[in-house]
């Protein structure tokens, strides 16, 4: 994911400013790689984490900033003392979508991600309250799922517009 390596990017830079060196772990959205590596972290061999995009669960989460400082970028858990940093992803979702109704787009599809992250979540609240804050209906047909993917989404409108189905309009909840 380009976004996530820019932003790994920066984090080793500015740490290194700092006088701290950083180490990269993948875990790829699998629990049990993400305990494995916090159970360095909680054993010291980690001064702090900065975790994108966790599978941990808010019980967890909050053991784990118990033992270690932590702190989520991007997506986050929901526990009140982990602080983290990303967009106000529901105002940036009603900002978009609000916009291409201002430039009168009415059927405005909503691409999405099978996943249950915060900021798909929030995205999407996002999208329904410009929706009805400007009384056009939320329509199902329009929501699309597929993938972070280029070639996936292209996949997913072709189906889409083969179908038949209408719109005038895009939000996705990535580029």
């Amino acid at each position: 994911n380009t976004f996530c390596s820019r932003v790994i990017r920066a984090i080793d830079k500015e740490a290194g400013k700092k006088g701290y060196c950083t180490m990269i772990c993948t875990t790829e959205g699998v629990a049990e790689k993400e305990e494995y590596y916090t159970n360095f972290a909680c054993n010291g061999l980690f001064d702090g984490m900065i975790i994108l995009n966790s599978a941990l669960s808010n019980e967890q989460m909050s053991e784990l900033a118990k033992n270690i400082p932590v702190v989520h970028c991007n997506e986050f858990v929901n526990v009140a003392h982990v602080p983290y940093v990303s967009i106000a992803n529901e105002k940036a979702a009603y900002d978009a979508v609000s916009l291409l109704i201002a430039n009168g787009r009415r059927r405005i599809v909503f691409h999405t991600v099978g996943n249950n992250l915060v900021s798909t979540r929030e995205r999407f609240k996002g999208y329904r309250r410009a929706l009805e804050e400007n009384s056009i209906s939320f329509d199902e047909e329009l929501v699309l799922c597929g993938n972070y993917g280029y070639r996936n989404a292209v996949r997913v409108f072709e189906d889409y517009i083969s179908g038949g189905l209408e719109f005038d309009g895009v939000f996705a909840v990535s580029d």
